[in-house]
């Protein structure tokens, strides 16, 4: 909400984690990456060769409202006390969500047929997303009795919140059973290495989280689009529903999804596993691009790490190799420029000099002076038009074959994404207008004294 503070801006949270694919090999360190579906179809850095979709489709495909499942808390239960029966040798603790969205552990303390545990201040008119079942013990077995599992049943009742389990379901070695209200019996297999848990049922539960994925990863995933996602150390399942081979943000193999959708496929396995960790912030109006660095300059974005993607282009523009490059093509297409308007002045002036003769026909046909120069500058205009027409597709032949053979950039890093031609319209309008006004007066300047002379005498004296 802060960030709304800084003005006229679009704020995005964004989830960004590290995972693999099981059965993928080479392929550990791939990224995650969650963004709200709705700011993909404005989403800055996207090009239309990322993917074979447009970017709303995308959206409509990755889009699902899921949010991690619990009870609420009353904002003033100072405890959360349950009624136990059985399960000895287990002890239970609670995962509560904060308003904020953090995760606090709290373990209930069994006395008699009782358990307890106080809520923290900051959980207060939070949830319950999850309980928790540990084995009361969790010394090292050896020998015969290393790695045994506890195994048994217990009945578990809330009476300040009767509807905590009534949809839940048990993982890692728990089962419900019973009644959906009031209090269920649950069965456990527990391990002195892992807990078992009850939570809420998800959405996830039944159906994947959908997600876009770059080329090797959607190529490992099965005949129905299923991809087995590990990160942090939970398995979630993932369904490719499209492919995109660049994705802003994204600097190698990686999925994305719907933020609020993989958030909560990711806390329904381990609570606290999947929090928002980055913002992208954009500007709707250039005017405010200074108030607002000098914004997150201050307390309290001090603190915070900031890519501009505003700076790195003007550090680019700014770069001495980059300046020397343009300053090289530029010179380039000036001296261009004059051999092609030096080129148009030697076609007019041995159009005048060769063809003497064939003048020499026309005007003892009575073609005047000014008929001839437009014949001449005819035959220049045919020549320069060519030539310009030669020249657009050579300039982009060779604008492709320099994005394909440049791959790195003035920093000696390989270009992400890759170079790409971009044509200006309006630069290579007004390159193509410079060049047909100069060539217009080069050949009007070259032909304005031509066959002003009588032809006749000195046509004869030639000729003799």
């Amino acid at each position: 909400e802060r960030f709304h503070d800084l003005g006229a801006v679009d704020v995005d949270p964004i989830l960004r984690l590290t995972g693999g694919v099981s059965r993928l090999e080479g392929e550990s360190g791939i990224t995650v990456l969650g963004l709200p579906p709705a700011s993909l179809p404005d989403l800055r850095g996207w090009r239309d060769d990322f993917a074979a979709e447009l970017r709303a489709r995308l959206a409509a495909l990755i889009e699902r409202p899921e949010t991690l499942g619990g009870t609420a808390l009353p904002g003033r239960l100072e405890a959360l006390v349950g009624r136990i029966e059985g399960g000895r040798t287990v002890r239970v603790a609670a995962q509560l969500e904060t308003p904020r969205g953090r995760f606090v552990r709290i373990d209930l303390v069994r006395r008699g047929d009782l358990v307890r545990g106080a809520v923290p201040l900051e959980a207060r008119g939070g949830r319950l997303v999850a309980l928790e079942l540990e084995p009361v013990s969790r010394l090292q077995e050896r020998g015969a009795d290393a790695g045994k599992a506890v195994s048994g049943t217990l009945r578990l009742e809330f009476p300040a919140l009767p509807q905590v389990l009534e949809d839940w379901i048990g993982v890692g070695g728990a089962t419900l059973s019973g009644p959906r209200t009031g209090g269920r019996t649950i069965g456990y297999t527990l391990t002195y290495a892992e807990s078992a848990r009850l939570r809420p049922r998800q959405l996830s539960d039944e159906q994947p989280v959908p997600v876009l994925a770059t080329p090797g990863l959607a190529r490992a995933a099965d005949a129905r689009g299923l991809l087995p996602l590990q990160v942090g150390g939970e398995r979630i399942p993932a369904r490719v529903v499209g492919r995109v081979s660049r994705f802003p943000g994204l600097g190698g193999a990686g999925v994305v999804g719907d933020v609020n959708a993989l958030t909560a496929a990711l806390n329904a396995e381990r609570p606290g596993a999947a929090r928002v960790n980055e913002v992208w912030v954009g500007l709707r109006r250039e005017a405010d691009a200074a108030e607002v660095d000098a914004s997150l300059a201050a307390a309290p974005f001090d603190t915070l790490a900031v890519a501009s993607r505003r700076a790195l282009e003007a550090e680019s523009r700014r770069d001495p190799i980059a300046h020397g490059t343009l300053l090289t093509l530029l010179v380039a297409a000036l001296v261009a420029l004059a051999l092609a308007l030096a080129g148009v002045l030697l076609t007019v002036l041995r159009d005048v000099r060769d063809e003497e003769g064939e003048f020499f026909d026309l005007e003892s046909q009575g073609i005047g002076p000014v008929a001839l120069r437009r014949v001449v500058r005819l035959r220049a205009f045919s020549v320069a038009v060519a030539g310009l027409f030669a020249g657009l597709v050579t300039g982009v032949a060779l604008g492709a074959l320099v994005t394909d053979l440049v791959t790195l950039t003035a920093r000696a890093g390989e270009a992400e994404p890759p170079l790409q031609v971009d044509l200006d319209p309006v630069v290579v309008a007004t390159a193509v207008g410079l060049y047909v006004v100069l060539a217009v007066a080069v050949v009007y300047a070259a032909t304005a004294g031509s066959f002003t002379e009588p032809a006749g005498p000195r046509r004869a004296e030639d000729l003799e």
